[in-house]
């Protein structure tokens, strides 16, 4: 009876410690994520800002070349 109770704790334990690893990598993952995909929205919104500046400077020059 003891020995089950042991062993069934070490299984209990290790899938404890398990899940813990496996939710941190999932967190770490998930603000990975976030940040890459925050940098891609902060990009577009660059490219659109900026986009129509360089088009307008390029039909200034054309015009003026």
């Amino acid at each position: 009876m003891k020995e089950a109770t042991l062993t069934k704790n070490w299984v209990v334990e290790g899938f404890n410690t398990l899940g813990k690893y496996c939710l941190s990598a999932i967190k770490g993952g998930a603000l990975m994520t976030g940040g890459i995909g925050g940098l891609v929205i902060v990009g577009i919104w660059l490219l659109l800002l900026v986009f129509p500046i360089f088009l307008f400077v390029s039909v200034i020059l054309k015009i003026l070349g």
